[in-house]
């Protein structure tokens, strides 16, 4: 699946609202988007896997809302790892949670 593809659902969705609707959603999912990536990242380092998951859960959540599948998926492989207290394979989605959601941001730039 090319990225393109991964991404036409969320693109699809935004594209039954108005304008001034979907330029604000954009904006809040590209805000939050970032900001639980940076706290993702910090509670990785500090090895916090309760809150690990906890934030793997509200991007999971917040990208299966946007219907940002593969972010959505990538997250909640991580949130179920931890489910069953396999730290190194939540740890291991990480990459992945990282990738996806550059791609994501990159393709939600302002003018979107």
């Amino acid at each position: 699946m090319t990225v393109e593809e991964s991404l036409q659902p969320m693109f699809s969705l935004l594209l039954q609202l108005p304008a001034p609707v979907r330029d604000k959603m954009v904006g809040m999912y590209r805000d939050s988007l970032a900001s639980q990536l940076a706290e993702l990242g910090q509670v990785l380092e500090a090895g916090d896997a309760a809150a690990m998951q906890a934030v793997a859960h509200k991007l999971a959540g917040a990208a299966a809302m946007m219907q940002d599948r593969e972010l959505s998926q990538a997250a909640r492989s991580m949130e179920i790892a931890l489910t069953g207290y396999h730290a190194e394979t939540a740890i291991e989605a990480w990459p992945r949670i990282q990738a996806r959601a550059r791609i994501t941001l990159d393709a939600l730039h302002p003018a979107a």
